[in-house]
């Protein structure tokens, strides 16, 4: 992917299931929007491009079904994993074989660094592109 095509930042948020993954959980939709549960939020990461549009990060999954922050488990990695295959451009690798980390980099240090310290009561962050870019440019070759 080039820079001019690389998102400026990604925000990650909290938010309330799509009927599609309420229906995945097995949860009623009536009941869902009458009686919302603290177990039907879940975290979704977008990429803002240069119009500020946003487009959501695919999910390729190896660790965990869903994304997660604020410790160091496996769905703070699988965002980590995630957020690293869209900035490297790396989707179809990804989907070729799900079960690849398929990233240049380490996604467990990257996870250590942007994902694991922000707050779970955070509803919502984002990791500007410098960051990530200057992150990147700090790693190891073949790391």
């Amino acid at each position: 992917m080039t820079e001019q095509q690389r998102p400026v930042r990604y925000v990650v948020r909290r938010e309330m299931m799509t009927d599609d993954e309420l229906r995945e959980g097995g949860w009623d939709l009536d009941e869902a929007r009458r009686d919302p549960h603290p177990n039907m939020w879940t975290v979704h990461a977008y990429a803002v491009a240069r119009s500020g549009q946003e487009r959501p990060v695919a999910h390729f999954e190896l660790h965990s079904k869903g994304f997660e922050f604020g410790y160091g488990g496996s769905g703070p990695a699988e965002l980590a994993r995630c957020l690293l295959i869209d900035w490297f451009g790396l989707h179809d690798a990804a989907a070729r074989d799900p079960k690849h980390a398929g990233v240049p980099v380490d996604y467990e240090a990257f996870k250590r660094h942007f994902i694991a310290p922000v707050s779970q009561d955070e509803r919502e962050f984002s990791i500007d592109a410098t960051a990530i870019q200057a992150w990147v440019d700090e790693q190891p070759e073949g790391a």
